[in-house]
């Protein structure tokens, strides 16, 4: 099917109300070309949350500049100052017979008397503007044709090298230099502390999980405008609309699923009492309605995020083994209440017969994070982010299992993006991961700024303070790195990299004496041939300042014979200018057992 018949199919079930349909087909789209401006403009109208809508306008702006459209439709979603030089789109009311009854949820014609008109929370009115507008460029494009379309458009730029960095426990003092070229995350050349947020690859085909309760009810309108209504997100206008289809059937059509819309219609709108009450009433009729169990128990979270809901989730997956959401569900409860372990085994469960999930390849990701094993976690983040691009949590995920495994160059842009939405920008991982990712930048006044924000939030994250006090070290605030080293120290103990930053800290103010303390404190920990190179040329260092030359020599030569690639180039330089023998003095037993601290503590 070629590019345009695709857009076309889109467009027919936008208008249709398929939403999940067109999201696929627009994702479909973006996979073949992400800087295709009007089909990010039509997602923005598909996707499910006000955040995933400024997600695909700010990618418009990214690729047009100009776009009103998409301009209006950031001021309207609140993360756009008003530009009073900018054209103004014209009001709906101007355009309602351009326009007629393609996004009107109650199936109803656009044109109504005044005295007719209702008030609207502000929320909906933002989502009916929004919806008004994309009802204009649905209608201009059937008749002028698709004016953003330029065959043969570039897509996004190029990726940058995939090379790691040295653990940031062993940078010491001297600033990292700032790559040349834009890592897979998104950061400019010009400025790592401005990145351009939006440059991310698209490489797979969304996959939406189809709707459960899909009972047709032919002729029974009110059905079918409750649902637009119910996927256009008015919620009261929709349970006024399933009342009223209920009104509409016969006295022996099953109702079970008109009453289940009302109840999740009046969980969206913020009722959960009222909902749980209908889900309830379900469940004394049809005690098989699976359903209505993952309702209720959502609706007992809201009114009390402490409850424990596992009975009502493990109803859901006993009536249906392959209930899509009640995994996702039981997935995300036991993550949320730190318990990864119990959440493993449901995960790999539903990845089994639905590995295209982008939500479970992502609950992979954060259960490994939180099991300590970044290594296993970074490959479901990658696959959940090519399933779903508009998945803003896996930014999180995804930018994390990065920096863990030595990437925090490509993890910088997915942490900056994940931030720069207001309701995460307190969350302490991601302060934590972003300080981290600055680190690798050089960045460390940045890198001080968020780890300091992080941990008034929360103060339990006793790795941070390691990375911590390597920054302080590199800006020369050496009393306070010994003070936050000191906790890692006391709170972990056997990790290699705190006592080696102790050390730093001792040596540059020239107390030799506590440097050498610090370094054969920690030396019992240095395991990895990268620790071991780290070990022998501070020793190096240390000993030669403190008079002892035989045993910094050792430390040299001990370092000479690794094997260079294990070992950075400046060491190595370091080493050689001491002109050492070519037969070593000193061979160090290499320990068995391998020690490495990676788990990061869950908030």
């Amino acid at each position: 099917m070629s590019e345009d018949r695709i857009l076309q199919e889109a467009i027919s079930a936008i208008q249709n109300g398929q939403r999940a349909r067109a999201r696929d087909l627009l994702t479909r789209l973006l996979r073949q070309d992400q800087a295709r401006v009007d089909v990010w403009l039509y997602m923005s109208a598909v996707v499910d949350t006000p955040k995933e809508r400024i997600f695909c306008l700010e990618n418009v702006l990214k690729y047009d500049p100009d776009n009103e459209t998409a301009a209006s439709g950031l001021v309207l979603l609140g993360a756009m100052q008003p530009d009073t030089q900018r054209k103004p789109v014209r009001p709906i009311g101007e355009r309602q017979r351009e326009a007629p009854e393609i996004f009107d949820p109650s199936g109803e014609s656009a044109s109504r008397d005044k005295k007719n008109f209702t008030k609207v929370p502000a929320g909906q009115a933002v989502s009916l503007i929004f919806t008004g507008l994309m009802a204009v460029l649905l209608v201009l494009i059937g008749i002028f044709g698709n004016p953003f379309y330029k065959p043969g458009a570039n897509s996004a730029g190029s990726g940058a090298p995939t090379s790691t960095i040295r653990p940031l426990g062993m940078l010491g003092p001297t600033s990292t230099t700032v790559p040349t070229q834009t890592p897979l995350g998104g950061v400019p050349t010009d400025n790592p502390l401005r990145p351009t947020a939006l440059s991310f690859r698209l490489t797979e085909t969304y996959t939406p999980t189809p709707p459960y309760v899909n009972t047709p009810h032919p002729n029974n309108e009110a059905y079918e405008a409750g649902l637009r209504s119910l996927n256009a997100g008015n919620y009261s206008q929709a349970v006024a609309l399933f009342e009223q289809a209920l009104d509409q059937l016969e006295e022996t059509d099953d109702d079970l699923d008109i009453r289940y819309y009302i109840g999740l219609a009046l969980l969206l709108s913020g009722d959960p009492e009222d909902a749980r009450r209908s889900f309830d009433l379900i469940l004394q009729e049809d005690s098989l309605f699976a359903p209505a169990y993952l309702g209720r128990a959502k609706a007992r979270l809201l009114m009390l995020p402490s409850t424990n809901v596992a009975a009502d989730i493990y109803k859901a997956i006993g009536i249906d083994s392959k209930y899509v959401d009640a995994y996702l569900m039981m997935a995300e409860f036991r993550l949320d209440r730190s318990e990864p372990e119990e959440a493993m085994p449901f995960i790999l469960q539903l990845l089994d017969f639905a590995p295209e999930n982008a939500l479970g390849q992502h609950y992979l990701a954060a259960a490994y994070l939180a099991l300590g094993e970044p290594e296993e976690a970074l490959e479901p983040a990658q696959k959940a982010h090519q399933l779903d691009v508009t998945l803003v949590k896996n930014y999180l995920t995804l930018g994390q299992a990065l920096v863990e495994n030595g990437k925090a160059l490509e993890g910088y842009g997915y942490l900056d993006l994940f931030l720069r939405y207001d309701q995460n920008k307190d969350n302490p991982i991601a302060l934590y991961m972003f300080g981290r990712a600055n680190q690798a930048y050089g960045n460390h006044a940045d890198a001080l700024a968020n780890f300091e924000k992080a941990y008034q939030i929360q103060r339990t994250l006793y790795e941070m303070s390691h990375y911590w006090a390597v920054s302080l070290v590199a800006t020369g605030e050496y009393e306070r790195a010994l003070e936050r080293v000191a906790v890692p120290i006391e709170r972990i103990g056997e990790w290699f990299e705190p006592f080696l930053v102790k050390a730093q800290a001792y040596y540059y103010q020239e107390q030799f004496s506590g440097a050498k303390e610090a370094i054969e404190e920690g030396a019992e920990f240095a395991l990895s041939p990268e620790q071991l190179a780290e070990l022998y040329y501070w020793r190096g260092l240390i000993y030669e300042d403190l008079g002892y030359p035989l045993i910094a020599k050792d430390n040299w030569q001990a370092l000479l014979d690794m094997d260079p690639a294990d070992v950075p180039p400046d060491y190595l330089l370091e080493a050689q200018s001491r002109n050492l023998p070519a037969a070593p003095t000193f061979t160090p037993a290499v320990p068995t057992a391998t020690r490495v601290v990676t788990r990061t503590p869950t908030p």
